[in-house]
């Protein structure tokens, strides 16, 4: 059994997010004028036409996309203010004016993006959750009936973390912690957020929840307490996208340590990420180098995440999406034969019969311009030597903003977070079986694009028990090779007996889908959803196998 780390800050009151979440009036101003000098920078005097496109896409928005979250005030909200833009433009002398439009506008969008955090809360969540993921990860049946739920310290076993804890803990000393983790699943942030807590002993996290997840009022209320800033995806135009800019910079400013999903959103194929939103990474080099440019001892680490799943609850209509997206017409969607009511009572069964873990590893951390850090968080070189960072952040002794050499420096960071993410990998026994299975097929079905092969009738599809146990076993191999040169991480389980931990892929993957991925029948390897098995498949198919 793994051991939980004791807390590096015991009293609640006393953890970053919380004295952020006390300061949260003073820092809504703070956070207007800082968007507001950011956009002024940008536009000087020319607000005209930044405000007219703001103010068009949110009446747009509010006529075509409006959501029960939205203010109740929101569509008369901005029909009054294209009046007020119509007639500022009549004037002789309008910019004052759109000065102050400007300001009310970025004021309307701090008051919302900005969260809170309150500890009473957090800590009736942490028990909630203790309860959820016994009921997702610990099988009811089978303890006998007084142990059937399971104890927390049970559960916290399903949880299996590995990779830099010690170093990450020790970063808190130093400066603000950005984990920047994998995503493939709504159940993300609160597992990390949960386990970074129980198991890592680290203070909570800020971080970014999507507006319409506010839509039931019941999880609007505890989700806003549980210190997330919100994020609206609707929102497209310039001035509230350089508001939730300022606010990630500005947070990390005042050592309020985030998670960053820098894929932005799930990954809807079930690769893992090797596309980065820049504009999110951004704010993590703008926020150091205002630390930097205002004397502040304050560093910024970035920390890689990785997140390995036997299963993803969304994982069906996640590949659903991506081949639509990516086959138009190439792809017809099928229908579902279930009924709803069976489907639901079939997922409960599950959930009480089976039982599952999660491994999540935490890749090496590394500075803003992607240097390895040693014991006090000082930046090292290529060369091993100690590198002061603030150098690279001046031009002709006078620190500076400079926007090309920013970009270069986020390029460089999502670079080095990919390759994190490709190193750190952890290979799970569920994965190898998806994928070697998949690539059987492939190779069986040559004549097939991917949207012909996972529309194939399943009944149709198998393969030789035989023949797939070489297969796997050659595949296999090659991981154990790439393992010796760092190229990925392995489960332990993948040591085992050839049978063993083939039998053990195909009963851990995609576990709780009423459609199995893959099942054995008859000395046959078989499946019951070619495009849930494709999912799993490309959780390693950014590898050279």
């Amino acid at each position: 059994m793994q051991n939980n780390y004791p807390h590096i800050i015991q009293d609640i009151e006393d953890w970053p997010i919380r004295k952020f979440a006390k300061q949260r009036p003073e820092f809504i101003e703070e956070l207007n004028a800082y968007t507001y000098s950011r956009i002024k920078e940008q536009y000087q005097d020319d607000l005209e036409p930044l405000l007219n496109k703001t103010v068009y896409l949110e009446s747009q928005r509010v006529k075509n996309n409006p959501w029960k979250v939205d203010p109740p005030d929101d569509k008369e909200y901005w029909k009054e203010l294209q009046g007020e833009l119509t007639k500022i433009g009549q004037r002789i002398n309008p910019e004052g004016e759109y000065d102050q439009l400007l300001r009310r506008i970025i004021n309307r969008y701090s008051e919302e993006i900005v969260g809170d955090f309150n500890p009473k809360t957090y800590r009736f969540a942490k028990r909630f959750l203790n309860g959820f993921f016994k009921r997702l990860y610990f099988k009811a049946f089978g303890h006998g009936f007084l142990k059937m739920w399971g104890t927390k310290e049970k559960m916290l076993t399903k949880f299996k973390v590995r990779g830099h804890m010690e170093e990450v803990r020790g970063l808190y000393d130093h400066g603000t912690v950005v984990l920047v983790p994998t995503h493939f699943t709504n159940l993300d942030s609160i597992q990390i957020g949960y386990i970074t807590d129980e198991r890592i002993g680290l203070p909570g996290f800020s971080f970014g929840a999507g507006l319409n997840l506010y839509d039931m009022e019941i999880i609007a209320y505890y989700l806003n307490r549980l210190g997330p800033y919100r994020v609206d995806r609707r929102k497209k135009n310039p001035i509230y996208l350089e508001n939730l800019k300022s606010y990630t910079s500005l947070s990390l400013v005042k050592r309020n340590s985030n998670i960053f999903f820098p894929g932005g959103t799930r990954s809807r194929s079930g690769h893992l990420e090797d596309k980065l939103k820049l504009g999110l990474l951004g704010s993590v080099i703008d926020a150091q180098r205002y630390c930097i440019k205002h004397n502040s001892d304050n560093k910024i680490f970035i920390v890689p995440v990785i997140v390995s799943y036997n299963f993803v609850l969304e994982a069906g209509s996640l590949i659903e999406q991506h081949l639509r997206k990516t086959g138009r017409e190439k792809y017809m969607k099928t229908k579902e034969k279930r009924g709803k009511i069976r489907t639901t009572f079939g997922f409960i069964k599950r959930l009480y019969t089976r039982e599952s873990d999660v491994l999540i590893k935490f890749g090496k951390p590394i500075d803003v311009l992607g240097n390895t850090l040693n014991e006090n968080g000082e930046s090292i070189d290529r060369n091993g030597n100690v590198v002061d960072i603030s150098q690279f952040f001046e031009k002709e002794g006078e620190k500076n903003k400079d926007l090309q050499r920013e970009t270069v420096y986020t390029k460089k960071l999502a670079d080095k977070i990919v390759d994190a993410y490709k190193e750190e990998n952890v290979i799970l026994a569920s994965h190898l079986v998806a994928f070697s299975a998949f690539k059987m097929l492939q190779e069986k079905h040559k004549d097939l694009d991917i949207f012909g092969l996972v529309q194939l009738p399943t009944n149709e599809v198998s393969i030789p028990y035989e023949e797939f146990k070489l297969y796997f076993n050659e595949l296999r191999e090659k991981l154990f090779k790439m393992k010796a040169l760092s190229l990925l991480d392995m489960d332990p389980e993948l040591n085992g007996e050839l049978d063993q931990v083939i039998h053990l892929g195909l009963q851990n993957l995609g576990i709780y889908h009423p459609s199995a991925p893959l099942f054995l029948d008859n000395n046959l390897v078989k499946t019951k959803s070619l495009k849930l098995l494709y999912f799993y498949h490309n959780r390693m198919d950014s590898y050279s196998l």
